[in-house]
């Protein structure tokens, strides 16, 4: 098994199956703002950075999952980095005590404020579009916990966005989200994948769900300082809420151990 596209998830993502999402040239790519601050480099060559500003205001951040430190040119600061383990899981265990409801697009309100509560990671008004997303409701009806697909690439997919209300924590809620969305991957012919903190307790959870540590990736949240960066789509992309360092939680790959 080749295991060589995960050290680059979000480039072999964006050129294979959400290419309809990417932004970019043929050296860098990265999704539209209210679908996932996210990029990639094909390599790390000066041409792949300069294709990648070409997508992006001034000022404007997107974080990487890479192999190895990117090594940035002028016109680019680093905003945040640290290491992330990514985990692989090649069979699940059965867990599963709540039955998950799909989540639809008349739901994001509800999974964005959810997010806000419990930080999970980026998600965004557009998130929802990357893959399959089900959450676990409270006998009122409330959402109480989540986790759904994110970045869909040859033979794998991720499960992201694990999260559970703080009132809810202790059930198992997201243990058997992931029991179940691993499951459901795994029945289509596809691996599942997902990245924790290492420091997470979450690790402990997917591990007794049947996820083994694949690599340590780092994370990288990276800005483009060069103001002389092309002003094409400026406009457009200006109504997208832009990730940064203010208030942003696209560092966050905490998942709930809930």
């Amino acid at each position: 098994m080749d295991l060589t596209v995960l050290d680059n998830p979000i480039w072999h993502a964006l050129a294979n199956e959400h290419n309809k999402f990417s932004l970019g040239g043929d050296n860098a790519k990265r999704y539209p703002a209210d679908v996932a601050p996210f990029a990639a480099l094909k390599t790390g060559i000066p041409e792949a950075f300069k294709e990648l500003a070409a997508t992006l205001d001034v000022g404007q951040s997107v974080a990487l999952f890479t192999d190895v430190a990117p090594v940035l040119p002028s016109g680019w600061r680093v905003v945040r980095q640290r290491p992330i383990d990514q985990m692989i899981c090649t069979l699940a265990t059965d867990s599963e005590k709540f039955q998950p409801v799909r989540l639809t697009v008349a739901d994001v309100n509800e999974m964005i404020s959810l997010t806000k509560i419990t930080e999970p990671g980026p998600f965004a008004e557009q998130t929802i579009a990357m893959g399959a997303f089900f959450g676990v409701r409270s006998a009122e009806g409330q959402l109480i916990a989540m986790a759904g697909t994110r970045l869909a690439l040859p033979r794998f997919t991720e499960i992201s966005a694990v999260c559970t209300h703080p009132d809810h924590t202790g059930k198992g809620l997201a243990r058997d989200l992931v029991s179940f969305l691993s499951k459901r991957i795994l029945g289509g012919g596809r691996i599942p994948f997902l990245h924790v903190k290492g420091e997470n307790r979450a690790a402990q959870v997917y591990e007794r769900v049947g996820f083994t540590h694949r690599a340590s990736l780092i994370l990288s949240v990276i800005a483009n300082t060069d103001a002389r960066g092309p002003e094409r789509g400026r406009r457009r992309r200006a109504k997208h809420s832009t990730p940064d360092e203010r208030g942003s939680n696209l560092h966050n790959e905490s998942h709930e151990q809930g």
